[in-house]
């Protein structure tokens, strides 16, 4: 289960960091338009995404932050799927954020114990 669960990490990291390339280069502007969203918040969040990528790969060795980087992708992509109801779009595209939430998810569920078990040692 922990080998599946870090390719899964590994996997959400590097979707998320091609998908903030692919927003700071102009290649997800139809997507930007369809979601009316500005694009200064679009650029804003290319770079949350580049932290989310940046925080679930460095947990592929520091596995204490992985909690802590899954949660910023659930919160990420719980504003996505936000956007997606702002507009209307019901449509199959509001799945996909719909799934790398519950990605992020498994994540923090399956390292939630290491996070606290950190916390514990550095409080007491």
């Amino acid at each position: 289960m922990r080998k599946l669960v870090i390719g899964i990490q590994a996997l959400l990291g590097l979707m998320f960091l091609g998908s903030a390339i692919s927003k700071l280069t102009g290649g997800a502007d139809d997507m930007r338009a369809d979601l009316e969203i500005a694009s200064w918040f679009w650029t804003l969040t290319a770079l949350v995404e580049i932290v989310g990528a940046a925080g679930l790969l460095v947990a592929l060795k520091f596995r204490n932050l992985a909690a802590p980087a899954g949660l910023w992708i659930v919160a990420l992509m719980t504003g996505a799927v936000i956007a997606h109801l702002r507009v209307g779009d019901f449509s199959w595209y509001i799945i996909s954020p719909i799934v790398l939430l519950s990605l992020a998810l498994v994540i923090v569920r399956v390292n939630i114990d290491t996070f606290r078990a950190m916390r514990a040692t550095r409080t007491g």
